[in-house]
């Protein structure tokens, strides 16, 4: 956060406080902001570069999008949902593009589907997120991040509607990307394992449950094993 607000500082003096690399870089330092639970800061910091960038170079510059959307995602921090839907609905009207063809737009759609499904719009949630599944396939053909994040929380969206089935498949699925791109050692592989073992106990398939609880305590016998001395 330190190294970002003295960067945005040069580029206030280098470059003037609307240029769109100083913009860049102060969303940067809001989304850090926000990231350590200073909400009310990057909030306020958002509204005003996006206000600024909006000025400076119109509602639907894919910068000012950019920071509309940020100012969405922290609305959703803030659990201001309907707000951050509305916002977030704004961006991608704003956008106006095929989103098969621009990760950015398929990001706000999950972002959105994320703010219906916790809102309790699950239906709704699911037809979307599932349209946006299908965007990052074609974008990431290997199943990359952005694949991996949505496989996950349409698995969690499963496990809400009770629909056990696909959410284990959908639980097994992103496991395979989560080793992939994170490693089975990670948080966020124990996480979801967790998850599908509490899925696979809903559906008393118990023989299944078991061999995910031994991988379980695998997993954490490694980060013992892996802990410095």
């Amino acid at each position: 956060e330190s190294v970002l607000g003295n960067v945005a500082r040069r580029m206030r003096r280098s470059f003037g406080p609307d240029h769109p690399m100083t913009l860049v870089v102060l969303r940067d330092l809001a989304l850090t902001r926000c990231s350590r639970g200073k909400l009310r800061e990057a909030d306020s910091m958002l509204r005003n570069t996006a206000s600024r960038a909006e000025r400076v170079l119109g509602e639907n510059h894919p910068l000012t999008l950019s920071l509309h959307s940020a100012c969405a995602w922290i609305l959703y921090e803030q659990k201001d949902y309907s707000a951050a839907e509305a916002l977030f609905r704004q961006v991608l009207a704003g956008a106006g593009t095929d989103a098969g063809r621009d990760p950015f737009v398929s990001k706000v759609r999950h972002h959105l589907a994320n703010t219906l499904r916790v809102q309790g719009r699950l239906t709704e949630a699911e037809a979307l997120l599932c349209v946006v599944l299908d965007e990052f396939r074609k974008i990431e053909p290997d199943g990359g991040p952005a694949t991996m994040a949505a496989t996950y929380d349409l698995a969690l969206l499963y496990e809400e509607k009770g629909l056990l089935d696909r959410a284990a498949a959908s639980f097994r699925e992103a496991l395979v990307l989560i080793r992939r791109h994170l490693g089975s050692d990670h948080e966020q592989y124990r996480i979801a394992l967790t998850s599908l073992r509490d899925v696979l106990e809903k559906k008393g398939d118990a023989e299944a449950c078991r061999a995910v609880t031994r991988e379980l305590a695998e997993c954490g016998r490694g980060t013992a094993d892996d802990a410095p001395r």
